[in-house]
């Protein structure tokens, strides 16, 4: 594999929330985010966000989803989120840009609120540039205010995975678009 190829693969594997293989969907239906949720997700999204583009594990930690600590344990998810970022960063790869698009609709999956934001970031490689089109799953527990992420790019591999974490999601998810291209 040459170089641009492995570190187009890395970027699937380095997302800001690494979780293993699960799959990005724009549910069908589910409820609409109200005007203030909305920007509470954006406001807290683009936290996240500042963690990816300095490759801060320890702040990058804090924003994954409770269910992926009881589904994989706490010390597992840590020491794989830490690796991950280490390579990341090791490798060269740094966030220019992100822009985040339109929340899908919101679903409840057992004790958790779930929809997924698309987001497309433009990163420099050690041979140059890659445009992302990928997505987060923003998860919240059930009357809370805070959003947790996973990055969905994994997920492409095995969209079953997702219901691993969330079991009462719809299985009519449509997946949308996900790429990476050399710029």
């Amino acid at each position: 594999m040459n170089s641009s190829t492995h570190l187009l693969v890395l970027i699937g594997w380095c997302g800001i929330m690494f979780v293993a293989p699960h799959a990005w969907a724009q549910p069908a239906s589910g409820r609409a985010l109200s005007a203030e949720e909305k920007k509470q997700l954006l406001a807290q999204a683009a936290v996240a966000q500042k963690a990816a583009d300095v490759w801060d594990a320890a702040a990058g930690l804090k924003l994954v989803p409770a269910v992926l600590m009881r589904k994989f344990g706490e010390e597992n998810v840590r020491k794989q989120f830490q690796a991950d970022y280490e390579e990341c960063k090791a490798g060269g790869m740094r966030f220019l840009e992100t822009t985040f698009g339109e929340p899908t609709p919101v679903h409840v999956s057992e004790a958790q609120e779930v929809c997924f934001l698309p987001r497309t970031s433009i990163l420099q490689m050690p041979d140059g540039k890659v445009r992302s089109t990928a997505y987060w799953v923003a998860v919240r527990e059930l009357g809370s205010k805070e959003w947790k992420f996973l990055d969905g790019a994994p997920v492409n591999a095995n969209r079953q995975a997702l219901w691993g974490l969330f079991p009462s999601l719809p299985e009519d998810l449509k997946l949308p678009p996900w790429k990476q291209e050399a710029l």
